[in-house]
């Protein structure tokens, strides 16, 4: 059982004076609906080296956050459910940003190193090293922060923000200019964050949101700790990928992307493994749903700078037989490109039946993509370097989380998958990156 100890409580204040014009209340949109019976972002961060005091760095993270709370003052606020309307709002009233952003400092004997170095993935660890927010209840805090010392030095840094608030893109956004503004050394840092929600409603929206809200789970659940392992794939892997997809496929005239090739061959892989190795009959088909973001598709198109959630859920199901075949891999790409574009050109197509959609395949014969290799995790650097090791913890069973590796040019891609699967995935997955 990990060891991590919490030293102090404290809570970050928004500071008034300097803050942009505060909306009290901010109703959710309907992509922010979609996501709110999910379970938080959680983003670890692991520095082996500091060569700073606790003490500095504790101070150092607390006043930078300080000073980039205000321009990301939802951060600060309650995910509240109305009961007479039945929707979710985020209150950022003075009564409920008062209390500011809670803040841990923890200590604990774990090994950073083991930690940062291990493929096979210490989740109990990991869940104590990042801040529970509670999700699964309402009202519920949008973030939460957590700064821990090891025995043997370094130290991590974990956050937690409500899937609700804020997608991926927002979530990088808000880290990338805590970081930067922690670097500053208290000089003036231009930040810019925009949480108007106008910029992705429409006619009619209030209705669909409703309806929308109804068909979905009341909150998310705890779940059990899934074994997660993580792999780093260099760019030698990913073009003998493509070129596969190329020379099996006729119409693949150019090759696929860096993400659908991976995602492909990681479905197909889990698709096996679980067929090959399940004590019971497993069902024919195999189904797959990963994020897509909307922000250049949306019309008139997003500013840059929104953090809200926009993105939309692309889903398809297969036979297995068809993934597994000996074209599997281009048909597995073919499918995946279809349901981006698919998305991209017909936003909210069947948005009423999203989560029914979801919902409906057994777990064991569904890939659940939860994050892009966009995200760039490696280049938060709060004043000691770029972390050694970055992890979203993440832990549904046959969820897949990507990121940009710290080497370059790679990805670092995690799989979380019932024991059972997990070194037949690895056998299969690795072998086919040969």
């Amino acid at each position: 059982m990990a060891w991590v100890q919490i030293l102090k409580t404290s809570h970050v204040p928004l500071i008034s004076s300097s803050q942009p014009t505060l909306r009290k209340i901010i109703k959710l949109s309907l992509y922010d609906t979609l996501w709110v019976q999910s379970r938080e972002m959680q983003n670890l961060f692991l520095y082996p080296e500091t060569n700073l005091p606790f003490t500095r760095v504790v101070e150092t993270l607390k006043s930078s956050f300080s000073r980039t709370l205000p321009f990301f003052h939802i951060l600060a606020g309650k995910i509240k459910y109305i009961k007479s309307s039945k929707s979710v709002i985020i209150d950022c009233s003075t009564r409920a940003v008062d209390k500011g952003v809670l803040f841990l400092e923890a200590e604990t004997d774990l090994h950073i190193n083991r930690l940062a170095e291990e493929e096979i993935h210490d989740m109990e660890a990991f869940k104590q090293l990042v801040p529970n927010i509670m999700s699964f209840e309402l009202p519920a805090p949008v973030c939460a922060l957590q700064v821990t010392k090891f025995s043997n030095g370094g130290v991590a840094v974990g956050i937690s923000i409500h899937h609700g608030v804020m997608d991926g893109s927002g979530n990088q956004r808000f880290i990338d200019a805590w970081a930067k503004t922690c670097r500053s050394d208290n000089s003036p840092v231009k930040l810019m964050a925009l949480h108007d929600r106008s910029a992705v409603r429409f006619a009619g929206d209030d209705e669909l949101i409703r309806r929308l809200r109804e068909t979905l789970p009341d909150l998310p659940k705890v779940m059990p700790l899934v074994p997660r392992r993580t792999f780093i794939v260099n760019e030698s892997s990913i073009q003998a990928l493509q070129k596969s997809v190329i020379s099996l496929d006729s119409k693949h005239t150019s090759p696929p992307s860096r993400f659908v090739s991976l995602i492909a061959h990681a479905w197909i892989c889990l698709t096996r493994a679980r067929i090959d190795n399940s004590k019971e009959p497993i069902d024919p088909t195999a189904f797959i749903v990963m994020p897509i973001d909307l922000r250049d598709y949306i019309d008139p198109p997003i500013d840059e700078f929104y953090t809200g959630n926009c993105v939309g859920p692309g889903f398809t199901q297969v036979l297995s037989s068809e993934i597994l075949s000996p074209t599997g891999l281009a048909y597995a790409c073919t499918t995946i490109e279809n349901v981006i574009h698919k998305r991209r050109n017909e936003l909210l197509l069947g948005c009423m039946e999203w989560h029914e959609t979801f919902a409906s395949p057994p777990r064991d014969t569904r890939v659940n993509v939860v994050s892009s290799c966009r995200y760039r995790g490696y280049d938060i650097d709060f004043g000691w370097g770029r972390p050694k090791r970055v992890v979203k913890v993440m832990n549904g069973d046959g969820e897949i989380t990507l990121l940009a590796g710290r080497e370059e040019n790679t990805i670092q891609m995690s799989v979380a998958v019932s024991a059972q699967y997990m070194d037949a995935f690895a056998d299969l997955f690795t072998s086919g990156l040969e």
